[in-house]
C-alpha cells in the first residue's frame, strides 16, 4: 500500500504543476476603459463645430423641354481670368466684349454692376472661365463679386471652354 499512496502521490504532484502553472494574466480593464473615456471626452470638447466649407450655393438647369413663348434666351456674360506674373500671384479679369481688362476684384465688382443696372434684370447668366494655370482662389474671387453684385445665375465654364 505504501508503494501505491507513493504513486499516486507522485500522480497527485504531476498534476498539481501542470494546473498550478503559470495561470492567464489578464490586464486591469478599469485604467484603460478610464483613459478610453478621457479621450473620448476630450475630443469631444476640443471638437470645432463649423459650417461646412467649399460649398458653393447653385442650381441645376431646369430640365430639358419647349420653353415658354415669353423666355427669351438671356446673352451671357463671360468672365476670362488670366494669371499675371511667373508665379501666379496676381490675376486679370475680362469682360466679354470689353477691350479692358480688370486689376482688381472691386473694378470687376463696379463693372459688373453697372452692367446689371443698365440691362435691368438679376437674371444674365454668369460664366466664369478661368484660363491657363489661374489660381482657384482668384476664380472664387470672381464668383464672390458676382455675387455681390447680386446676380442670381452664376456659373463656371466647363474644363477646356
Amino acid at each position: 500500500m505504501a508503494k501505491e499512496e507513493e504513486k499516486h502521490e507522485h500522480h497527485r504532484t504531476r498534476g498539481r504543476l501542470r494546473g498550478t502553472g503559470k495561470g492567464k494574466i489578464q490586464p486591469p480593464l478599469t485604467p484603460m476603459i478610464d483613459v478610453t473615456f478621457l479621450l473620448l471626452i476630450f475630443f469631444v470638447l476640443t471638437a470645432s463645430v463649423s459650417p461646412e466649407e467649399g460649398n458653393i450655393p447653385g442650381t441645376l438647369p431646369r430640365a430639358a423641354g419647349v420653353a415658354a413663348e415669353e423666355d427669351v434666351p438671356l446673352r451671357p456674360i463671360r468672365i476670362s481670368i488670366y494669371p499675371v506674373g511667373s508665379k501666379r500671384e496676381a490675376a486679370q479679369f475680362t469682360l466679354e466684349g470689353e477691350g479692358t481688362s480688370l486689376e482688381t476684384p472691386s473694378e470687376l465688382y463696379g463693372r459688373l454692376l453697372a452692367r446689371r443696372d443698365a440691362l435691368g434684370t438679376d437674371e444674365i447668366p454668369i460664366i466664369i472661365d478661368p484660363r491657363g494655370n489661374v489660381r482657384w482662389k482668384f476664380a472664387l474671387e470672381a464668383y464672390n463679386q458676382a455675387i455681390r453684385a447680386r446676380y442670381k445665375n452664376v456659373g463656371f465654364a466647363p474644363t477646356g471652354g
